[in-house]
């Protein structure tokens, strides 16, 4: 499909050409990891499993295997929706990011300092509490099972927006006394809400708003939502949740949760665990930290980036929102990892910056025993092993295609959508037949690009592809 971005006289100015017309010839279809996930699957009793591996912004491989829920027919799919559960804490992370890089906050912004009019109520040990120690696990603020044992009954009686009930949520883990010293680590769940509730405050936008409009739109994200993909139906549109008890060789599928228990679980646990999209749409979102991480870079700062990815104590472990591994396969520089469970569905992702290279993983079971963690492991360990050295191949994430142009004399630019460390060439044509590349190769450090040319030409077309 060809569409004309505007005329002046009887000059066309530009063109954006839809779908992969502009791929370079010379790539080839990704590998198709289907079979292997079978194997695995059938090994560890998996409903389902899936995986897409990145290479330099391209799907080098991909694949799926099994059902989206047990008894049904309906296949799992490459491009199924998917619950990425604490793997959204990365996002939440990357979105207080890029408020740090505006003034809007500091990693040292403390509780007090948000919240002056309720902090006299807070326990003591909390109220110079940093977003930074909340981002890092490091607030003593309770656990999970702290907050499910003391408030969540009558958290289901609270009602309001979601920013008022993520407030609540705030309040009362605030109140309560810490379950481990200041600086000491503990996974926390509700921390992210309170960083969450941080955040809405100083911006006076919700969590939701801030996530569509700094993580969703900027990296286009399409599939992109926030909730629970599965559903009760016999044949469901995407994957079910199952559990599987230890010893057992079929999983079980678990029930929807009803409207009421969806809004408060968002609440209380969304900035931790409420991402919902496709394989791709998250490997892009990695491809931010693998492919994009030049000083020239404008969606994070180096420096707030390097903070962001640095180990709370040493040179690996927990950063914000994101794991730091040293890893052999991972060199040059560490891996980034994390793990998501949500209502039986499991992710797991590992990143690494010195390959650009990216892989996310998913099943829809969670087990009680250790059967779907080593599923998973096997997974991502079989695609290290096959594509950490691989060159580059396959489709890109995404076609390059104009998004504004504009006109000064003779000179037009245009911006184009592109993926950071991929490299684009603007293209010229008399007739859309016979095609020359207009001015060198631009290695992207972004989202967008902006190309630049001068024609005298009546009548000259251009357009933006993939470099081979």
């Amino acid at each position: 499909m060809v569409k004309q971005l505007f005329s002046s006289g009887t000059s066309i100015a530009g063109l954006l050409v839809a779908g992969c017309a502009f791929l370079p010839s010379s790539l080839h279809a990704q590998t198709d990891e289907s079979a292997a996930l079978a194997t695995i699957r059938d090994t560890y009793n998996l409903p389902g499993l899936s995986v897409l591996v990145l290479k330099k912004g391209r799907i080098i491989a991909q694949g799926a295997a099994g059902v989206r829920r047990i008894g049904s027919p309906s296949p799992l799919l490459v491009d199924d929706r998917l619950n990425f559960a604490s793997c959204t804490k990365f996002m939440t992370s990357t979105i207080a990011a890029r408020l740090i890089d505006r003034g809007q906050l500091q990693w040292t912004t403390r509780i007090r300092e948000v919240f002056p009019d309720k902090v006299a109520s807070y326990n003591a040990a909390l109220q110079d509490i940093t977003l930074d120690e909340f981002l890092g696990h490091r607030s003593g603020v309770q656990e999970q099972v702290t907050f499910d044992t003391r408030h969540w009954a009558d958290f289901q009686s609270v009602s309001g927006s979601m920013t008022e009930l993520r407030a609540w949520v705030c309040d009362q883990v605030l109140k309560d006394p810490p379950d481990v010293p200041r600086g000491t680590y503990l996974y926390a769940n509700q921390g992210y809400a309170v960083a969450a509730a941080m955040m809405e405050k100083i911006t006076g936008k919700s969590w939701e708003q801030l996530i569509d409009e700094e993580i969703f739109k900027p990296l286009r994200l399409g599939s992109a939502t926030l909730g629970i993909s599965y559903n009760d139906d016999a044949n469901p549109s995407g994957p079910v949740g199952h559990d599987l008890a230890t010893g057992a060789t079929a999983a079980v599928p678990r029930p929807a949760l009803t409207g009421s228990q969806f809004v408060h679980y968002q609440a209380s646990d969304g900035p931790g665990g409420y991402l919902m999209c496709t394989l791709a749409d998250y490997a892009k979102f990695l491809n931010e930290y693998v492919g994009g991480d030049s000083s020239t870079n404008t969606y994070i700062k180096n420096g707030t980036r390097e903070h962001l990815l640095s180990p709370w104590i040493g040179s690996s472990g927990y950063a914000r929102g994101v794991a730091i591994a040293n890893t052999s396969w991972s060199t040059p520089g560490p891996a980034l990892n994390h793990t998501g469970d949500i209502f039986g569905e499991d992710t797991v992702f590992w990143a690494a910056p010195g390959r650009d290279l990216a892989i996310v993983v998913f099943t829809n079971c969670r087990s009680e025993d250790d059967r779907t963690e080593a599923g998973l492991g096997t997974v991502a360990s079989q695609m290290v092993d096959r594509y950490a050295s691989a060159a580059p191949a396959g489709p890109y994430l995404e076609s390059p295609f104009i998004q504004e142009s504009a006109k000064t004399g003779s000179t037009f630019s245009f911006t184009a959508a592109t993926l950071p460390a991929v490299s684009y060439q603007l293209q010229r044509s008399p007739d859309l037949i016979n095609w020359t590349d207009s001015g060198s190769v631009l290695d992207a450090l972004n989202w967008q690009s902006v190309f630049q040319v001068t024609t005298s030409a009546p009548q000259e077309f251009f357009r933006v592809r993939t470099a081979p």
